[in-house]
């Protein structure tokens, strides 16, 4: 028989008998079986082209060619469709389709794409029992290879999931031990990259573990690979301060994305939460945007869905950038969604949302609330800094040096993310009157962010060396490094550490210029009003009191309680203005209207909108 009788033969049993059982998406995988399987001149070719169609539906840790291998033709088929609903987020039909590929025996592929499926319910300790026996299945038949990607996405679930770093390294170390027996191979690049690189804590290891992916994959002419590790690579650079090239790799990792190189999902998701980790570590609204942006239109381009998980990195790195440039309405409903999104994926990612959003409320002067945020997570890592705002916030200097320096031994080469926590240590050490460690901590942090090419850091760096020498009755000394600070500031958007500077120089210059000294509290306390930051606005009219000036109690005015934001809400709700109109004017969201209106009838002690207009005139908000 030819192999085009052969071929139409399949064809015609394919559209009489798989239409009404598995739907279109079945039909088209299993007729690219059929031009595989018949021969003929072509079948190289429709083998090539189908696994290039694999890799794009599958959702493995890893997308090989050889996947279902063993699988008979129907099964083969029944899986793929499976893969492909996982992808869309049809969950139902992939539970249906992967039951019917079951039914024909035992396989490690089936049970692999099982855990899956787990994983896309958040069932997570199930996801890990199906790839523990995948790993065994694997492994006793002698599937190395396929044994160790198994392990690089046990290490995954382990650590991502559910918050086992132990059990992930000990699955990594399971892995390369099988890869030391098998011989060079392509998954031991994708063992190197089991964890994200915004999960990873030690720099100079990620940087290493990207490069040793970056060959492997060159070496095995795997695009996937080599894009991931790029960006991985890239964000190791700008983590370490070498911002410039590390954004270039990362440029190109998403540019690659975007084009369509990178076939399989997951990895595609990581480059973004790399670039997405980079933009928040640089506190780049600007870019977080542009590429959250490109990444939503080429996912829907794909017909893919987001996770739980993805949502909530998302808005978390996304709301983190928004805080640094002090867009803080905007990243208070980003960060509340996250903490949502991460409350139903993965602890890690929970714990990245409440970071931010726990140090968004001390800075809004809501401590206790902020505790309460923190409760039961006081010894995570990625919340050190969290809990010493906290610990500052509450009038515990010294519980929050501690915390602080505890952390910083943790992140070896992480020059970004060390400038933020030793300036934290400097505040809480001068507050806590212990100023040799101040000192020690002002000295940490310049030599940190002297090896950066951010100017906002050399900024905070003369703000801690002000600080001290403000503590140490050096007036003079004190004065100059603000100014020298505000200097490191004119090209970048930096609200509230601009109006910290503005602060710490008007009480430096006091006792020489109290005219100089009214003129920058009065700028700090308009920056912090805009930002909603109270306690700081509180610190900045306590100063302007001890000059004689006169300034309204924030404290005792409701007016006082609104943010900028909110207040421009308030009034355009005065004029009759719908949510959805208010949107348009303010160009933000319905969404985030809605959540204003909601503050804004909360702190003026209302119950319906209509009585806004009231309440400002009453008050002097119009």
């Amino acid at each position: 028989m030819s192999w085009i009788e052969g071929g139409c033969g399949l064809v015609s049993e394919i559209l009489a008998s798989s239409q009404d059982r598995y739907g279109p998406v079945f039909v088209h995988i299993r007729l690219r079986y059929a031009l595989a399987e018949a021969g003929g001149p072509d079948a190289a070719f429709s083998r090539r082209v189908f696994s290039w169609d694999r890799q794009s539906h599958t959702v493995s840790g890893m997308a090989e060619a050889s996947r279902g291998e063993g699988l008979d033709l129907d099964r083969r088929s029944v899986l793929d469709a499976a893969l492909s609903a996982l992808q869309t987020g049809d969950l139902a039909a992939a539970d249906e389709l992967l039951a019917s590929a079951a039914a024909g025996g035992e396989a490690p592929e089936v049970d692999e794409a099982r855990a899956q499926l787990s994983e896309a319910k958040g069932d997570y300790p199930a996801a890990r029992v199906w790839l523990e026996r995948v790993f065994r299945g694997y492994r006793t038949s002698g599937q190395g290879p396929a044994a160790i990607r198994v392990a690089a996405g046990l290490a995954r679930v382990h650590y991502g999931f559910l918050g086992n770093l132990a059990a992930a390294k000990g699955w990594q170390a399971r892995g390369r031990r099988l890869a030391a027996e098998h011989g060079p191979c392509l998954e031991e690049g994708y063992l190197e990259l089991a964890l994200l690189a915004c999960w990873e804590s030690d720099i100079p290891a990620l940087t290493a573990a990207s490069e040793r992916a970056l060959a492997i994959a060159r070496e095995f002419g795997d695009a996937d690979l080599e894009v991931r590790a790029l960006a991985d690579s890239g964000l190791a650079l700008v983590s370490a301060g070498r911002i410039a090239e590390g954004l270039a790799r990362l440029d190109e990792a998403g540019a690659a994305v975007t084009a369509g190189e990178v076939a399989n999902p997951r990895m595609a998701s990581a480059v973004f939460c790399a670039i997405l980790s980079a933009a928040a570590r640089t506190g780049d609204a600007a870019r977080a945007a542009e590429w959250t942006r490109l990444f939503e239109e080429q996912w829907n381009e794909r017909g893919l869905t987001m996770g739980a998980y993805q949502v909530s990195h998302c808005r978390s790195e996304y709301g983190a950038a928004l805080c640094t440039c002090g867009r803080w309405d905007q990243a208070e409903v980003l960060l509340q969604e996250a903490v949502e999104a991460g409350r139903r994926s993965s602890p890690v990612t929970l714990w990245e949302c409440l970071s931010s959003l726990v140090s968004l409320r001390v800075l809004q002067g809501r401590v206790e609330e902020a505790a309460a945020l923190l409760e039961g997570w006081e010894d995570r890592l990625e919340l050190a800094e969290a809990s010493g705002r906290v610990a500052l916030g509450r009038g515990e200097p010294d519980r929050a040096v501690a915390t602080v320096l505890s952390a910083l031994r943790k992140i070896p080469g992480d020059r970004l993310r060390a400038v933020p926590l030793w300036a934290l240590v400097v505040e809480a050490a001068v507050a806590g009157g212990d100023l040799d460690r101040a000192a020690q901590a002002a000295e940490a942090l310049e030599q940190a962010a002297s090896q950066t090419e951010i100017s906002s850091l050399a900024a905070e760096a003369r703000l801690a060396a002000a600080r001290v020498a403000a503590a140490r009755g050096d007036h003079a000394s004190a004065a100059a490094e603000c100014e020298g600070a505000l200097a490191c500031l004119e090209d970048e958007e930096k609200p509230l550490l601009g109006g910290a500077i503005r602060l710490e120089l008007a009480r430096a210059v006091a006792g020489t210029d109290p005219s100089w000294s009214e003129v920058e509290a009065r700028g700090a306390l308009a920056i912090f009003t805009r930002l909603g930051a109270e306690t700081a606005a509180a610190a900045a009219r306590s100063h302007l009191r001890s000059l004689g000036a006169r300034v309204a109690d924030g404290g005792s005015s409701a007016l006082a309680e609104l943010t900028g934001r909110e207040l421009d809400v308030a009034r355009l709700i005065a004029e009759g203005l719908s949510n959805q109109e208010i949107a348009r004017r303010l160009y933000l969201s319905p969404k985030t209207i809605e959540h204003h209106v909601g503050r804004i009838l909360a702190k003026l002690g209302l119950r319906r909108r209509g009585e806004v207009a009231a309440a400002l005139a009453r008050i002097g908000g119009r």
